[in-house]
């Protein structure tokens, strides 16, 4: 499914986040992280880096400062996260499950729903097997892609209703 970018800025920024980690498939994750905390000037555990490292900080450094010249800076941390495929680290405590049987319990089935903030749309699933059409929303195209295979695999992917990258401005 295409996602449709309700911010041109926004395509341009994910574009350029996934082009600056498709060619680092050879570090770890860790490696990658400490990577992007240089680029967003957060202290990070490395003191050297490597050549490949200092190349991908260049390129990251460059997507951050594009995202601050469009008004991005606010997102640009969670689309470089989902870019390099990873999620926020998981606390235990199940919220989506929570949000999920909340929403169950308040809307009949079926019906239209749009999950904004979706990342990669864990809180959404619930939903769909229960009938509803889900919309989902979030700044990181990389989540989306990441949330749209996860319905092809669940085999849920006829309740995604749309794939909308956007900021709350959007």
């Amino acid at each position: 499914m295409k996602i449709a970018y309700l911010n041109p800025d926004l395509e341009k920024l994910n574009d350029k986040l996934r082009g600056a980690l498709a060619g680092v498939a050879g570090l770890s994750s860790d490696e990658i992280k400490a990577c992007r905390w240089r680029a967003m000037n957060m202290p990070d555990p490395l003191t050297e880096l490597t050549g490949t490292q200092r190349e991908l900080v260049a390129e990251l450094k460059a997507a951050v400062d594009f995202a601050e010249a469009h008004d991005l800076g606010g997102v640009v941390g969670w689309c470089m996260a989902a870019s390099q495929g990873q999620s926020i680290e998981d606390t235990g405590f199940d919220i989506d499950a929570i949000i999920s049987d909340f929403v169950l319990s308040h809307v009949s089935s079926p019906a239209e729903i749009l999950d904004v903030g979706a990342g990669t749309g864990r809180r959404s699933w619930p939903l769909a097997r229960q009938g509803h059409r889900i919309s989902l929303f979030d700044p990181a195209a990389g989540f989306l892609d990441a949330a749209y295979e996860t319905a092809r695999a669940k085999g849920i992917e006829g309740c995604v209703a749309d794939l909308m990258c956007g900021t709350f401005k959007d």
